[in-house]
């Protein structure tokens, strides 16, 4: 659970993935991610290659949520339990709000989760609206989020696309939003100002891949 063998190997294959359409990626703000921290960082989502970039360019372990029925699938599943990913039950409403309490208590205890808040793969520059689960597990667990900006994904693996193509990366993390004001009756606030601070930072991250 502590990454010590996992971890590694994890970010080899990141990085591995990303070396076949880009040997240039620059990150600012990594600092920002703290191996004594509990975490959620939120990016915007144009791409497949987003989440072995995140895995790739972090030096502490990064856990997911992911449907609990992959949990269930023979050496997969069993590797998502044993590395530590986080399951969110979606089949009744009961079920997914459990899961969103224990994936709280989780990640407050010291681990680093990605989301991607939109849900899935953006075609536009324009972010998806946001859900509201992951916003729902940090207000319950006070738990800091890091809004990140991500540039050059969307050209190299675009969606809807089965072919990449070469180029650069640029990615932006922010210095994290605090949640310990917000419940849940104004946690859209939250995701007003989440949303805000990812845009910004997508367009700080763009703004670097054009003058490179």
């Amino acid at each position: 659970r502590k990454g010590v063998i996992w971890w590694p190997v994890s970010r080899f294959w990141g990085a591995t993935v990303l070396s076949v359409v880009s040997r240039d990626i620059s990150v600012r703000g990594l600092e920002h991610i703290k191996a004594e921290n509990g975490a959620i960082l939120m990016a915007n989502h144009t791409s497949h290659l987003d989440p072995p970039l995140l895995i790739a360019i972090s030096k502490i372990p990064i856990r997911f949520l992911t449907k609990k029925i992959l949990f269930y699938f023979p050496f997969f599943g069993w590797s998502l339990w044993m590395t530590g990913h986080i399951p969110i039950n979606r089949s009744d409403r009961s079920s997914a709000f459990s899961s969103l309490d224990q994936a709280a208590q989780l990640i407050a205890s010291g681990r680093a989760v990605a989301i991607f808040p939109e849900g899935t793969r953006s075609d536009a520059d324009i972010l998806n609206p946001f859900k509201k689960g992951g916003f729902v597990i940090a207000v319950k667990g006070s738990i800091p989020i890091i809004p990140v900006g991500i540039a050059g994904t969307q050209k190299l693996m675009p969606k809807g696309w089965c072919w990449m193509s070469r180029g650069s990366i640029r990615v932006v993390l922010g210095e994290p939003i605090d949640t310990s004001g917000y419940t849940m009756e104004n946690k859209e606030e939250l995701m007003a100002i989440v949303r805000e601070r990812i845009i910004e930072h997508r367009q700080e991250a763009q703004a670097l891949l054009e003058s490179s």
